[in-house]
């Protein structure tokens, strides 16, 4: 862990960051639930979560000729009495891969339509569908659930297809701290993108400052993710637990916080996670988060993120992380494989709904005893996200 010390140092003195959903919690003061359907963060927005994003950008259309384009979109996402609310995400990418032959390619990320509709007081169906093709062992087009809440007071109940609630959620499937680093010449996902289980959670966060989950799952998607091509656990049944406690503007009146762990159990597969942040209202924040998997007699991950984001103005943020996937298999192989990541980029909001993130990553691969090829590579990248 020498290694992340050095890491957090270096970030906290050269002061980029990543915009994700966890940050904007630190910087907002508002929890991921203020904004989103999904209590944990991640696809539909709700009404605030929608009109706080709705003036973010550098560009105001009126300035240029296209108030009359986009003044009908920043209407409102509700419709039907404020009953229905909608939203997408798409999302493309240019990038090029590590191996010094690769060419770099322009390819969609996500094709993300989200809906939900409340028919009632206390009773919500929601729903995701990614029209975009299914890369990974785990991945899945869509989830669905039924949200059921009396009144703000009572804990919420959520049935459906979703994926469990574990760590924290970001925004960039590039991060290393969900990732297999395995014998390969990079890596692949340990919680693909749009990861879902048939389920139950239950979640009770009444107070600004607390927020509990717990969960049953059968883990049939989980099950198809393997590690030299063994699965690391057998479809079942599996648990869910996860403690976020927080202050966001409730013991202070300058900086957010949180602290929180999770765990994901089924057989003899375990998932483990801690995670903090903090940050400064409206300017900056700093977050991590280690996230370990144990598969009984196949192999452990032992990941790690450091992340800081400075706010330069309205619409324009610098980013930088640090961050490292291990993997230390058991059988068939014995070996241990790195992975180490270094980016710097920024997440700039050009027009209202449409923001451009260009990144410059150094990604380095290590192997004890060395099976193949490793590498050290430099990269730039650059994604376009239209969302609303």
């Amino acid at each position: 862990m020498r290694i992340f010390g050095a890491i957090a140092v270096l970030l906290i003195l050269s002061a980029p960051a990543v915009l994700a959903i966890p940050q904007y919690t630190l910087m907002s003061g508002n929890r991921c639930a203020n904004c989103h359907v999904n209590q944990q963060g991640a696809g539909l927005r709700n009404e605030l979560g929608w009109y706080s994003m709705m003036d973010e950008s550098i560009v105001k259309p009126s300035s240029i000729g296209l108030g009359g384009l986009f003044e009908p979109l920043q209407q409102s996402n509700l419709t039907l009495n404020e009953t229905f609310n909608y939203g997408l995400d798409l999302r493309a990418q240019s990038s090029r891969g590590i191996d010094s032959g690769s060419t770099r390619k322009t390819f969609p990320m996500q094709v993300a339509m989200h809906a939900a509709w409340t028919p009632q007081e206390g009773i919500t169906v929601e729903g995701t569908y990614n029209a975009g093709p299914i890369r990974y062992d785990g991945q899945t087009s869509w989830s669905a659930s039924v949200l059921a809440q009396p009144t703000k007071d009572w804990p919420q109940l959520r049935i459906g297809h979703f994926q469990p609630s574990m760590g924290m959620r970001y925004d960039d499937h590039s991060m290393m701290i969900r990732q297999i680093a395995d014998n390969t010449a990079y890596a692949h996902p340990l919680i693909a993108p749009n990861y879902a289980e048939y389920g139950a959670e239950i979640t009770y966060a009444t107070p600004t400052w607390l927020s509990l989950s717990a969960g049953v799952f059968d883990m049939t998607n989980l099950a198809k993710v393997n590690i030299n091509g063994r699965q690391i656990t057998p479809g079942s049944v599996g648990y869910s637990g996860r403690l976020v406690v927080s202050d966001h503007n409730t013991f202070t009146s300058i900086t957010n916080s949180y602290v929180g762990a999770s765990v994901l159990a089924a057989n003899s597969m375990t998932m483990t996670s801690v995670f903090a942040g903090v940050g400064l209202e409206d300017r900056v924040s700093l977050m991590g988060e280690v996230f370990m998997m144990h598969s009984q007699g196949l192999a452990d991950t032992r990941n790690a993120i450091v992340a800081l984001m400075v706010k330069v103005f309205d619409g324009v943020y610098l980013e930088g992380r640090a961050e490292q996937a291990t993997l230390t298999s058991i059988a068939p192989t014995a070996y241990e494989s790195t992975v180490t990541q270094w980016v710097i980029g920024a997440q700039v909001f050009v027009l209202p709904f449409l923001e451009i993130r260009p990144d410059y990553r150094i990604v380095e691969t290590g192997q004890s005893p060395q099976l193949l090829d490793q590498y050290k590579a430099k990269r730039w990248n650059v994604q376009i996200h239209i969302f609303y």
